[in-house]
């Protein structure tokens, strides 16, 4: 074969080589951009369902983006919109499964004190105050302000209050008051949560045993003294009205009045450990309602910085 006619044949088979990389990278890239654009319409469709109410379709439509795909940045996203579905649908084990997954992906997607942050706000406004209180703590420990820490960590105490969990409140100011950090700033914050600690809380059963002892003496002591004096007079009044028809001759009008006054006794006593009842009620509210004023929903308020916004993220 003629030296001329080998290159020839050398070139059109390179040529042809060549030819058969730009097909195959074309098609890889084809598929790239179609696997993408079918992400991206998913995440899309996703948004408009949480954007319309649809919370159930949402949350499959998120968990399947994210199946998809596990490393961008709107898969973060869609981990956080799948909890706001899940928040909205009242699922917490739902969202208690996600927020875990978020702590395993915590150092891949660069996770950061705000975005817990917001995470947190966002649960709050839902009500989970239980993952709010996670949230707010994950907030705490991805951040290396001392004043944005102390705040993170009395935001998640709050949720602790707010869900009857006084116990578990009190430990974490406990740690916060001596972690070492200044808290000159927070003291008012933190006085208000230990005024709950505190507070004495009206006991039902002493309050019932003071009324069973003088009638009216376990009203005063739950804070009813209008119900107190009265069940003290009525009580009085009829104990000396039976005394005096017995005294009198009258036994029929005395035994009557006697099973009068048996019936206010006993009731007051139980009317003493509802009163106690109410108080610890009424007092709780009026120390939430306080502790919602001072922690207002922005935590960022409560070190002077300007409040982060709420946001819902969605692409279209």
């Amino acid at each position: 074969m003629p030296e001329c006619t080998k290159r020839n044949l050398r070139k059109i088979i390179l040529l042809m080589v060549a030819s058969l990389f730009v097909v195959l990278f074309a098609l890889d890239a084809a598929l790239c951009a179609a696997a993408f654009n079918k992400l991206d319409e998913i995440f899309r469709f996703a948004g408009h369902l949480l954007k319309d109410g649809d919370y159930s379709r949402a949350t499959r439509e998120y968990e399947r983006y994210i199946d998809m795909d596990v490393s961008s940045n709107n898969a973060k996203n869609a981990y956080k919109n799948t909890i706001i579905c899940l928040a909205k649908l009242g699922d917490t084990s739902g969202v208690i499964t996600e927020l875990r997954r978020l702590y395993e992906l915590q150092e891949k997607f660069k996770l950061t004190s705000d975005f817990w942050l917001e995470l947190g706000q966002i649960l709050e406004r839902e009500k989970d105050y239980r993952n709010a209180a996670i949230a707010y703590r994950k907030s705490a420990e991805t951040t290396a302000e001392a004043d944005r820490s102390v705040c993170a960590r009395l935001y998640e105490a709050k949720m602790y209050f707010l869900v009857g969990e006084d116990i578990q409140a009190i430990q974490i100011l406990n740690k916060v008051k001596h972690s070492g950090q200044n808290i000159e700033k927070f003291k008012h914050l933190i006085s208000l949560m230990e005024s709950m600690e505190k507070g004495k809380k009206k006991e039902p059963r002493i309050a019932m045993f003071l009324s069973a002892v003088v009638p009216g003496t376990g009203h005063l002591y739950a804070g009813e003294a209008f119900h107190g004096i009265s069940s003290f007079v009525l009580n009085a009044g009829l104990i000396s009205a039976a005394y005096f028809s017995f005294k009198h001759d009258s036994p029929i009008l005395g035994s009557f009045i006697a099973y009068l006054e048996t019936g206010f006794y006993i009731g007051g006593i139980k009317s003493a450990g509802t009163d106690a009842r109410k108080t610890n009620i009424n007092n709780r509210r009026l120390f939430r309602n306080k502790l919602k004023k001072a922690l207002p929903l922005e935590p960022n308020l409560c070190f002077g910085k300007k409040s982060a916004s709420v946001q819902f993220i969605y692409r279209f």
